[in-house]
C-alpha cells in the first residue's frame, strides 16, 4: 500500500544543492599559461546537456521504444565578468585565433593542439565538492557581442563564450 510522505522523511533529506558555488578550470590554454583569471572571473556556467536518443519500432501494430545513442548538444556556455585590463577577452580571443586564425584561416595545428579539458566543480554549502563534470576536447567557438551603452546607468561588462566539446563525464554517475 502506498503511504503519504511524512515530515521526518522530508527532514532527513540533505541540504539543497545551490547554484552559486562552483569553479570552471581550463588548465593551460593556447597562448596563455595562466588561466586562473578565467576561473576567478566566471559568473555562470551551463552544465553540458546529455540525451539518450530513442529508437521506436512498430511490431504487430504496437510501438516499442528503447534507448538509442547517448548524444550531447556539443556546446556549453560560460559567462565571465570582464575587467578593465580585458583579461577574459584577450585570453579567449587568443585561444580562438589558435583554433582558426582570422587573417590566415588556418589553425596552429590539429584539434589536439588547441582543444582542452575543462573541469567544472560544484561545491556544497560547507565548501566540500558535491560533483565534478569533466568536459573533453573543448574550445571557444563563439563570443557573444558586447553592448556598450552610455544612455543607461553604468553596468559591469560580461562576456558570454560558447564552447564546443566532444563529450563530458559526470562525476556523480557510473560510466560504462
Amino acid at each position: 500500500m502506498v503511504q503519504r510522505i511524512q515530515r521526518d522523511e522530508i527532514n532527513s533529506l540533505p541540504d539543497a544543492l545551490t547554484n552559486d558555488a562552483f569553479t570552471v578550470m581550463f588548465g593551460s590554454i593556447p597562448g596563455e599559461s595562466d588561466t586562473r583569471r578565467l576561473t576567478l572571473q566566471s559568473q555562470s556556467v551551463q552544465e553540458p546537456e546529455e540525451t539518450n536518443e530513442t529508437i521506436t519500432t512498430m511490431l504487430a501494430g504496437f510501438q516499442k521504444r528503447q534507448s538509442g545513442t547517448n548524444t550531447n548538444q556539443g556546446t556549453f556556455q560560460v559567462t565571465f565578468l570582464e575587467t578593465v585590463d580585458m583579461a577574459v577577452l584577450s585570453r579567449i580571443r587568443t585561444w580562438k585565433q589558435f583554433c582558426r586564425g582570422t587573417t590566415t584561416g588556418s589553425s596552429v595545428g590539429y584539434s589536439q593542439d588547441y582543444t582542452r579539458t575543462a573541469e567544472l566543480t560544484v561545491f556544497d554549502t560547507s565548501g566540500a565538492v558535491s560533483k565534478t563534470v569533466t568536459i573533453y576536447k573543448c574550445f571557444p567557438s563563439n563570443i557573444d557581442s558586447i553592448t556598450y551603452d552610455s544612455a543607461n546607468s553604468a553596468q559591469a561588462v560580461v562576456v558570454t563564450v560558447t564552447f564546443t566539446y566532444d563529450y563530458a563525464v559526470f562525476g556523480e554517475a557510473t560510466t560504462l
